[in-house]
């Protein structure tokens, strides 16, 4: 019987890749606080890590998924695990590297809570901002490996614009954002060579964000966002502009912990590692590969111009 091809979603992010040194205790947090579910447990060699990852090392590969929807988290854990971990709250404000997995939570107080319980640590006050006429409140939590998950909250109504799932505790992964050096060529990467879509974009200052990102007073920041759609998880694009220090994290790469990549689901991988190559960009040659939660698939790790990994996903083919 011939394998039907894969189904994924329409392109666009399907969520983050988290390098960690304890999978039990990521995958705890995420169970337990975010409510999503252990899809599977794979066990890659050294000669699939050096396929996939450019790492010659044997990984334990985590697939966490929220239920009811193709979203999800991938947690990647080398053997031996590196002690190199990519941000942390003195580089918060670096550019380069993506930093933030933000999710819609109606009652943030309450996962704040189990979160804290379970490891996590708020380092500054929640901050409280309007954006476009709407008020939101916007929590950073950081947990082991120097990742950092928002927990964004405000009129549920507003939120169905960005998320599936509103009538939970957490909904799935809404977007991952990277603040970045360069956002022209962000954008031209997004558009041009992956092929997403420019879904949303905006720009505020506010005294409180501010001070929650760790970032001097009286800047704004502009944000754009990419994907399929404004309802599907996005890439968020961050410009701090002169309140960030001009500090990079360009380079992060595995086995160094922490949010090292994106898994993007695009028409032809194939096509977007011509893409990549035709503009110098580095990208692994593509290869078929087991992927969960969507089987069998063609995929390739490609860098963007600001030095970002991206591992891209389509049905295989030629």
């Amino acid at each position: 019987m011939t394998t039907p091809p894969p189904v994924l979603p329409q392109p666009g992010l399907l969520g983050p890749v988290i390098v960690t040194g304890d999978t039990d205790r990521q995958t705890s947090l995420f169970t337990r606080a975010f409510g999503l579910e252990v899809h599977s447990v794979t066990r890659r060699t050294a000669r699939d890590s050096e396929r996939i990852w450019s790492v010659g090392l044997p990984a334990l590969e985590t697939t966490l998924m929220t239920p009811g929807t193709r979203s999800g988290i991938r947690l990647l854990e080398f053997t031996p695990s590196s002690t190199a971990v990519a941000r942390g709250p003195e580089n918060g404000d670096a550019k380069d590297a993506f930093k933030v997995i933000d999710f819609y939570c109606p009652d943030p107080e309450r996962v704040e809570h189990r979160a804290l319980e379970l490891g996590a640590r708020k380092l500054r006050p929640t901050s409280r901002y309007d954006l476009d006429g709407w008020s939101f409140s916007e929590t950073h939590l950081w947990i082991d490996d120097g990742v950092v998950c928002a927990l964004c909250s405000g009129d549920p109504v507003q939120f169905r614009q960005y998320v599936t799932m509103t009538d939970r505790d957490v909904s799935e992964v809404m977007s991952v954002s990277a603040p970045v050096r360069d956002p022209a060529d962000a954008r031209w990467f997004y558009l041009d060579v992956l092929g997403l879509n420019k879904v949303y974009e905006y720009a505020f200052a506010d005294e409180s964000f501010q001070s929650m990102v760790g970032l001097a007073e009286g800047h704004g920041i502009r944000a754009a966002n990419y994907g399929s759609r404004l309802a599907e998880p996005y890439i968020g694009i961050i410009d701090y502009g002169r309140g960030a220090r001009d500090v990079s994290l360009r380079g992060v790469r595995p086995p160094t912990r922490g949010l090292v990549a994106c898994t993007i689901a695009v028409p032809s991988a194939r096509d977007a590692v011509r893409a990549a190559r035709d503009a110098s960009l580095p990208a692994l040659e593509p290869a078929e590969e087991e992927i969960p939660p969507f089987g069998r698939v063609t995929s390739a790790l490609i860098e963007s111009p600001n030095g970002m990994l991206h591992h891209v996903v389509s049905p295989p083919g030629p």
